[in-house]
């Protein structure tokens, strides 16, 4: 990799970074700083965002700082590789983030097509499926934590390679990879948001007053988002996961080299996916940039949170779809 294409690739992490964190952050301080934003659907974007900020800490230690790190041989350098260096962190970030997308499509399945009055993301079930989300992007990143060793430098990078008992077993663990972060995710995310698409226009609940006709528009509108942020997962991460599919079954292509600058460009588009997250999610909202203001102005917000109110305001932010089921089943009484 020549010097040009290196410091242009450090500059891309760099702004992803920041806008990773400066994005992400503002979610977690709107929904925790305010009261009236503290419902399910909020706590999953926070627990997205802490995925994301996971991504983007991981990311610039790899590819920012980490250059300026070099190792040494030994034992502490294999660790170095595991906790910090070799970007595991990364991949659990980005699993929990994916499965936190999953969560959303259940539950937008639940209170649209379901029609469920009551989410069954309240209390208990919110803390047991944030909990999941981890404990299974944990166990799906377990191996590298194990395998992962400091193999030398190449390029200018402390290169960090998985050593495998056998190939067979890094074939299989590749596959697993592309199943769970890929395949499956999506999968999942195509027939919850198909049904939902059904259910919203093609054989769409005919509306008998001007509070329907506000909450089916507004679910319309997240609907859409919801799927333009699947396809961009989709799109920015399914390069990595191909590659690191190549490397195993077709080994004499050379696809996928730790340093090399289409796997390094690869971590670009996976570091974007958790950059743009809160910008889709969040910050289409009036609401959200209202109180994004009071952040950064240091007032404090003067909203009154009703139901009745942003019917009438036709606020359709991420922020309130948690809740527009059980309002419809009540316009509708």
């Amino acid at each position: 990799m020549d010097s040009p294409t290196k410091i242009g690739l450090i500059v891309a992490f760099s702004v992803l970074v920041v806008m990773n964190l400066v994005g992400n952050s503002l979610v977690l301080l709107v929904v925790l700083k305010n009261r009236s934003m503290r419902i399910p659907t909020n706590y999953l974007l926070v627990n997205l965002s802490i995925a994301d900020i996971i991504v983007a800490i991981s990311v610039s230690i790899q590819y920012i700082f980490g250059p300026a790190y070099k190792h040494h041989s030994g034992e502490l350098s294999n660790y170095m590789c595991r906790f910090l260096t070799g970007g595991n962190f990364t991949w659990v970030g980005t699993a929990a983030s994916v499965f936190s997308l999953v969560v959303i499509a259940a539950e937008r399945y639940d209170a649209i097509v379901v029609r469920r009055r009551i989410s069954r993301l309240e209390g208990y079930g919110l803390a047991v499926t944030i909990s999941c989300c981890w404990l299974f992007a944990i166990l799906l990143n377990l191996p590298l934590f194990i395998y992962l060793k400091f193999s030398g430098h190449q390029e200018g990078l402390n290169k960090c390679g998985e050593q495998w008992p056998s190939n067979t077993a890094g074939k299989v663990y590749s596959v697993v990879c592309f199943a769970a972060s890929g395949i499956i995710p999506l999968t999942i995310m195509i027939i919850f948001y198909s049904r939902i698409v059904y259910t919203l226009w093609v054989r769409p609940i005919v509306a008998t007053g001007s509070s329907e006709v506000v909450i089916i528009e507004s679910r319309k509108k997240v609907t859409k988002l919801l799927i333009i942020v699947s396809v961009m997962y989709g799109f920015c991460r399914f390069p990595n996961l191909f590659m690191y599919l190549f490397n195993y079954f077709l080994p004499k292509a050379k696809i996928y080299v730790y340093g090399s600058t289409l796997y390094i460009v690869s971590i670009v588009l996976v570091c974007l996916n958790s950059t743009m997250n809160p910008f889709l999610y969040s910050l289409h909202s009036q609401k959200y940039r209202k109180h994004i203001r009071n952040i950064v102005c240091r007032k404090r917000s003067r909203y009154i949170d009703t139901s009745s109110e942003n019917s009438s305001r036709g606020e359709s932010a991420m922020f309130y779809v948690a809740q527009d089921a059980e309002t419809l089943s009540t316009a509708s009484s």
